[in-house]
């Protein structure tokens, strides 16, 4: 596998190897980033909340029936994260997210600050520097980013567009059946 990742110049990606993940989970770290790295609209003018729109509406016709988001889709800069989230409320048979087992799922696009992130990863030494955008990513999760990061699943898609919007509105409503589970 190592030598796999080496020909087709995915292993120098795996600079950090987080401490108690497997080596499955640095590949797909690995790959996402190699991925992220090649997008040709990393940089684009996103408008989140159109795409969650779109994610929301696919969401919905894929469970065949309405959707009606507790929350958003909204924008919602805080800190040094900027995103567009969507609350959906759970399903009759959805599984618990949380303790309680009331959470909604929420679908966020978002970009976190690089900067923080080489802060947080190096164990909080650093100093708040300027922000530095990093990509825009889809995350599914059962709370609203905050702070700095977003530390929910991330869900690696492709590129920005209504169509990719659509396809990560049927991964949530295949999460909000319970169909697919939600990684923790």
């Amino acid at each position: 596998m190592r030598n796999a990742l080496v020909v087709h110049e995915i292993a120098s990606v795996i600079s950090f190897q987080a401490f108690g993940e497997s080596f499955a989970g640095q590949v797909l770290h690995a790959c996402e980033g190699r991925f992220l790295v090649e997008l040709p609209d990393m940089e684009a003018d996103v408008d989140p909340v159109a795409l969650l729109h779109t994610a929301v509406e696919a969401a919905a016709a894929h469970l065949d029936h309405p959707l009606e988001p507790a929350e958003g889709p909204a924008f919602a800069p805080t800190g040094r994260v900027v995103f567009g989230y969507v609350m959906l409320p759970q399903l009759t048979g959805s599984p618990s997210w949380d303790a309680d087992g009331d959470a909604p799922l929420v679908l966020s696009l978002g970009r976190e600050d690089l900067h923080m992130l080489r802060i947080a990863y190096s164990s909080g030494g650093g100093f708040d520097g300027p922000y530095e955008p990093g990509p825009w990513r889809w995350y599914l999760g059962h709370r609203v980013p905050r702070d700095t990061c977003i530390s929910e699943t991330r869900v690696i898609a492709p590129a920005l567009t209504g169509e990719v919007a659509a396809e990560v509105g049927v991964l949530t409503a295949e999460v909000l059946t319970g169909e697919m589970p939600l990684p923790r």
